[in-house]
């Protein structure tokens, strides 16, 4: 490691809990950039009653900012990298956004989350958000689809908006190698227990899937089961169905590997990281039509797009991959191709270096 790396102020959270921007966070982590750059973290995990009640949320918004103060007056910030989602998230990293250029340091602003578009078209105060935008140096988006929503908003968007789709450790998340072909085929549903994750939709698929004695397993992982949700799965007494919780890890991937079709039920998604984890490991996938999932699935390609709620065009989906093994294995490849061309980790991380080089030698130059 080198003595000069410059220093980075990666404000985001963390697992756990599992999600894409805490996933996000800690890739960066992990990833040999912190070779090259040094990083200090300022974790931004919201435990559920700091959520749930605005008087506590207010307390720890508190915290951050001054645990932000502390970090860039003992740790020789040169350079803040903030994630962000919407709602009152935004608002909170658009303060600590804004104490970052009060003291003169460069910030990027990484949006994630599948809210934020509705939480912009949507919003009583549209020309706040965009002010707050405006702050920062550079805004990362995940898609062509945020950039085209935001490119007519912001000041200099040419220079100041950046796409940078979400990725993937392709080198780990590898298919699995058949050892027989077999009747039987796992379907997996990889999510939050949520409507919002379509979870209540995928129990009607399987008992559609179950109600045409088709040879299925299904594996639903991600989350804690609520004893109704518990009550709901049992009482789909004709279908095989494995419930995992919480996985991480090499249970994750072992999970991934035995599937076959993985299906993504969303309402709302930004560009999830679980869905290029599926298509790294060579799985056929049925997803929504929402966020920038379009961006990434084509119709019949390398999967099938469904509107929210679309519970028959799942099961269809379903149908087609179960009789048509060798359509699996043709979208088999062009997912796993499609993961290392476009989503691998080194690609991403390498954009993220020249980012972060670019704007302290822009900041230098102006000094």
């Amino acid at each position: 490691m080198s003595a000069s790396r410059k220093t980075v102020l990666l404000i985001g959270s963390t697992p756990p809990p599992l999600g894409g921007m805490s996933i996000y966070t800690q890739l960066l982590l992990d990833s040999d950039l912190s070779q090259r750059w040094r990083f200090v973290l300022l974790p931004t995990n919201l435990p559920p009653a700091f959520e749930e009640k605005k008087t506590f949320r207010l307390l720890l918004t508190l915290k951050f900012l001054f645990q932000l103060l502390v970090r860039l007056l003992r740790d020789r910030i040169e350079l803040v990298h903030i994630h962000t989602g919407s709602g009152m998230g935004f608002y909170e990293k658009s303060l600590l956004t804004a104490v970052c250029k009060l003291v003169g340091k460069p910030v990027i602003l990484h949006i994630h989350g599948g809210g934020f578009a509705r939480f912009l078209t949507q919003s009583s105060f549209p020309g706040l958000i965009i002010s707050l935008l405006n702050l920062p140096e550079r805004v990362i988006v995940l898609s062509e689809t945020w950039y085209r929503l935001l490119a007519d908003k912001l000041k200099n968007s040419g220079k100041r908006l950046l796409v940078l789709e979400n990725m993937i450790d392709t080198q780990l998340y590898s298919p699995r190698v058949l050892e027989s072909e077999t009747d039987q085929l796992h379907v997996l549903y990889l999510g939050l227990y949520t409507q919002a994750k379509g979870f209540q939709d995928m129990l009607e698929v399987v008992k559609k899937c179950a109600a045409g004695g088709w040879p299925l397993v299904f594996d639903f992982a991600g989350d804690q089961l609520t004893p109704a949700m518990r009550a709901a799965l049992d009482a789909i007494s004709d279908a095989e169905i494995r419930e995992h919780g919480l996985v991480v890890n090499e249970n994750k991937i072992s999970l991934f590997r035995q599937a076959d079709i993985f299906v993504l039920p969303s309402y709302v998604e930004g560009m999830p990281l679980v869905l290029l984890e599926a298509l790294s490991f060579g799985l056929p996938v049925i997803a929504t039509r929402v966020g920038s999932i379009p961006d990434v699935v084509v119709e019949k390609e390398n999967g099938f797009l469904v509107e929210p709620g679309a519970i028959e065009a799942i099961v269809s989906g379903i149908r087609m991959l179960r009789e048509e093994p060798d359509l699996r294995d043709e979208i088999s490849k062009r997912n796993r191709h499609l993961a290392e061309s476009r989503f691998a980790m080194q690609s991403r991380i390498e954009q993220l270096h020249e980012t972060y080089s670019a704007l302290l030698e822009t900041g230098s130059k102006s000094e």
